[in-house]
Parts: C-alpha cells; sequence; structure tokens
C-alpha cells in the first residue's frame, strides 16, 4: 500500500478481482461511479503503456443546470491537448453543488499518453487558456496533481486511484442533473 494512505482513512474495493483502496467518507461512495473511473484508465491503459493522469478542479460562476459549458470546456481543452502532445485524451469529471449554496464546481482528471507528457505545467498553461476562451469557469489544479501510471506496474495505479474515488463521493451529489461523466472509449492515434 502506499505510504501515504493510511488503513483509517481508506477501504478496499475490488474490480475484476484485484483490490484498490479508496476514500472513506461519511456518506459513502457511487460504486457506479468507480467502476466509470476504473473502467476509462483501464482502457486507456490497454492502449498506451504510460498513462499520465492530471487532477484538475473547475469552479462556474453562474450554475445551469444542464452541463453545457463542462461539456465546452472538455471539447476545447481535448482539442488544444490533442494539438500540442499529438495524443488522445480522456476524462473523468463529477459535478457537484456546494451545500446551501448555488455554487457548482466540478472534479475532474484529464488522461493522456505517458510517453507524451509527464508533468502538469503545460497542461495546466492550456486549461487556463481554454477557460480564458469560455466565461464565468475557472481552472485550478491541486498539488500533486499529477501521476504516471504504468500498464506493468499495478503499484503504480494505487495513488491516483485512491485521489480519483473522491469523484464518487455521495455528499453534495445533485439528483436531476448530469453529474458525472467519463471519456468514451480511446482509439490508439
Amino acid at each position: 500500500m502506499d505510504r501515504s494512505i493510511t488503513k483509517e482513512q481508506s477501504q478496499p474495493w475490488i474490480y475484476k478481482n484485484k483490490a484498490y483502496r479508496v476514500m472513506v467518507l461519511d456518506d459513502g461512495l457511487d460504486k457506479k461511479y468507480l467502476i466509470k473511473t476504473m473502467d476509462c484508465i483501464s482502457n486507456y491503459l490497454s492502449i498506451h503503456a504510460r498513462l499520465f493522469i492530471i487532477r484538475l478542479d473547475l469552479d462556474l460562476y453562474h450554475c445551469p443546470r444542464e452541463s453545457t459549458k463542462i461539456s465546452s470546456f472538455f471539447q476545447r481543452i481535448k482539442i488544444k491537448l490533442k494539438e500540442y502532445y499529438s495524443c488522445d485524451v480522456g476524462f473523468i469529471w463529477k459535478r457537484e453543488r456546494t451545500p446551501g449554496t448555488n455554487k457548482v464546481h466540478f472534479h475532474a482528471a484529464l488522461l493522456l499518453d505517458g510517453h507524451k507528457v509527464n508533468s502538469t505545467y503545460q497542461s495546466l498553461k492550456i486549461a487556463q487558456s481554454v477557460c480564458n476562451m469560455l466565461t464565468d469557469i475557472r481552472v485550478t489544479f491541486p498539488n500533486n496533481a499529477g501521476y504516471m501510471v504504468h500498464s506493468n506496474d499495478p503499484q503504480s495505479l494505487i495513488a491516483p486511484f485512491f485521489r480519483l474515488s473522491y469523484l464518487a463521493k455521495n455528499y453534495s451529489k445533485e439528483s436531476g442533473v448530469r453529474s458525472f461523466a467519463t471519456s468514451r472509449a480511446i482509439k490508439k492515434i
């Protein structure tokens, strides 16, 4: 187990007969979201031997019920990252509403070919430029936002999947709106 993940803050979760550690949260985790997250990562790793995962957060200043603004952000960032790195881009996002407010924010991850990307620096610049094209949206990268995962090293997936399990939390989940999405199957370029 990764040194930064303690047994007190994590619990085991089984995916295709393998145990992974996920966060322990008071309101629990949505198992469908955990499966979709791992399916997306597994799909990418079936094509690329190295996967670079970047965590990011998006704040919306105005919060429409539909997810068109976040969809537009991901369409644009995928185009820009694909142009810059010459690789396909996967994503995972979770919509949340801060309880007692109208504030909507998104926790997200980008999945990129680890042979072409190995740091968050340029991706952050690209994400910020996309936000400048859109109104009412701000992007931030949390500390230690980048993770390199190797398809032949299952240990390399422990820390990023643990961190991504936060996207499956039930707390602040909205009903009646699309609140979770992953990219479709990725094709090798």
